[in-house]
């Protein structure tokens, strides 16, 4: 057997398409610093979805001499999140 393989990091939308089809959606978002971010999540049918938290707070979307903990924030994957229901 064989299949898509993620760790519900990145990659893991991707994945999940792969495995079980559905809608890519795109949408606009708050990075962890408030700056705008373009993002995606999953609509795999009626009742579910997938969203993956790297699009919007990963690392990868920061730079590392701009990487603060007291200033970051989740906010844009709590709007990803109200976007897919």
């Amino acid at each position: 057997m064989s299949g898509p393989v993620a760790d519900w990091g990145y990659g893991t939308l991707e994945a999940m398409h792969a495995a079980c089809g559905g809608v890519i959606c795109d949408v606009v978002v708050r990075g962890s610093y408030g700056n705008t971010v373009q993002s995606q999540w999953l609509n795999i049918d009626v009742n579910s979805a997938v969203i993956e938290m790297a699009k919007v707070s990963g690392l990868n979307l920061v730079l590392r001499d701009q990487m603060n903990v007291r200033k970051a924030t989740s906010f844009g994957t709590g709007q990803l999140l109200t976007t897919s229901l």
